[in-house]
């Protein structure tokens, strides 16, 4: 990818989280200081733009969160390292994981590109398949395991933005939940 096309995605990942997903590429163009013809250069549309958004922030956000929990062999231990990787990189990462909100609710992705978008992810689905298979945590399908995690770390991330939380706490906080949550998917 060229430092165009990464000034361009960075640039538009800021303006969709100030924005949504209503901003014009003439302004996102200008803001990174290119014509409006060099973006489209690099991306034909304005969907294929905010598609690419979606998959950058899904690849950046799962190599840095994954990266920890392929150390760990029991499930347990490896949700809860996706939980604090998860919830540290939120934290990190306020302005991608608003326009990831942003581009996720506004039904402009297509099936194609959420599906890709996931299977980033899939260690995940993997793991939470074999913890069903073997009785250890509930069945119910993977994904509404992984949108009950996603929901809560991002609550967790809210109240503790919202108490205005030092780090130390938000760690603690962070832990807890996901005793919380581990209670609520174990048999």
């Amino acid at each position: 990818m060229s430092e165009k096309q990464q000034l361009l995605i960075r640039t538009a990942i800021q303006l969709i989280s100030e924005e949504g997903v209503g901003v014009a590429t003439a302004k996102i163009a200008r803001t990174a200081g290119v014509s409006n013809g060099t973006l489209f250069n690099y991306f034909a549309t304005k969907q294929i733009l905010f598609e690419t958004v979606y998959l950058h922030i899904n690849k950046e956000m799962a190599q840095e969160i994954l990266v920890q929990a392929d150390k760990q062999t029991s499930l347990k231990h490896f949700l809860l390292a996706v939980w604090m990787s998860f919830a540290a990189w939120c934290a990190r990462n306020p302005v991608e994981i608003e326009a990831l909100n942003t581009l996720k609710s506004s039904q402009l992705l297509g099936d194609s590109v959420t599906d890709e978008g996931e299977k980033v992810w899939a260690k995940i689905f993997v793991m939470l398949e074999q913890g069903i298979s073997d009785g250890v945590i509930i069945n119910a399908p993977a994904r509404l395991i992984t949108t009950s995690l996603e929901g809560l770390i991002h609550s967790v991330a809210a109240y503790a933005s919202q108490q205005n939380l030092p780090e130390l706490h938000y760690e603690k906080l962070t832990r807890r939940s996901f005793d919380i949550f581990w209670k609520g998917i174990t048999l």
